[in-house]
């Protein structure tokens, strides 16, 4: 009895206390798992930092009325109308000078040969190296671009473009696929800026879509065709209704304003 307590005691000894001989995990295989891990954590961070925290596009909206300026990163000046917004990017850290815009806005830019700056808007791309330039570009109306200084290009997205240079302008017409130039005044394609529509080469649809967009109102047209009237000139706004009387003064038109809805149409 004692001699099988002691053999017991012995193989319990022997298990609580492995001998050196004993086979244990190699470090270098530890080693080889904890490298792989890491591996795979600044590929993760890698990846992250590309999709995840590079810098985002910044949007700027106005609102009905509002005219507001910013300047880009690469230190263009942009000169938003009414309900118009730009997107860009906020960092400018890409190389690239792309905006988006949706409405109008008139753009200073700086010269840079190595980078064109790029405006998207509206199916158009409007490539410039320096110069001012107005560009309208409101959902549902006609693209219009204005060269006050330097030399630009405007492609549309079948490879169409055309070529504008200080004082003149073109009207993009999608439905035809065509570029129509003008010359015009470049004094006149900032005037906007100052509360002065300028009113040369605009229809009447196209004056009563501003004054919609300035002072939040719908504006009918009643009579079949008037919307095509042609305008020149100038018209300050001071307010919706000295615009309105200028209007229909010139055109024999009246209207009535009632419940912020206007309605034009013939004597």
């Amino acid at each position: 009895m004692g001699e099988r307590s002691r053999i017991a005691v012995s193989r319990g000894a022997a298990a609580a206390h492995p001998s050196k001989s004993q086979s244990r995990p190699p470090h270098t295989a530890a080693a080889a798992s904890y490298a792989a891990a890491a591996a795979l954590l600044l590929a993760f961070i890698t990846i992250a930092s590309i999709f995840w925290f590079r810098p985002a596009d910044l949007t700027i909206y106005t609102g009905h009325g509002e005219i507001r300026q910013l300047t880009l990163p690469d230190g263009s000046v942009v000169t938003l109308n009414a309900l118009s917004s730009i997107r860009y990017n906020s960092s400018g850290s890409d190389g690239r000078r792309t905006v988006h815009l949706d409405g109008q806005a008139f753009f200073d830019v700086r010269q840079d040969a190595t980078s064109p700056f790029v405006v998207i808007s509206s199916g158009l791309q409007t490539e410039v190296l320096g110069t001012s330039f107005d560009l309208r570009a409101y959902p549902g109306a006609r693209p219009f671009i204005g060269v006050a200084s330097g030399k630009v290009r405007v492609k549309d997205t079948g490879g169409r473009y055309v070529i504008l240079e200080k004082g003149q302008q073109a009207i993009y017409d999608a439905r035809a696929r065509n570029f129509t130039r003008l010359d015009a005044n470049p004094s006149d394609m900032s005037t906007w800026q100052h509360g002065i529509i300028s009113l040369d080469g605009l229809t009447l649809q196209d004056v009563c879509a501003d004054l919609e967009r300035w002072y939040g109102v719908k504006i009918i047209l009643d009579a079949p065709g008037i919307g095509e009237y042609q305008l020149t000139g100038r018209q300050e706004v001071k307010s919706l209704e000295s615009c309105l009387d200028a209007i229909c003064f010139i055109f024999h038109l009246q209207y009535t304003y009632k419940d912020n809805t206007v309605r034009i149409r013939k004597n």
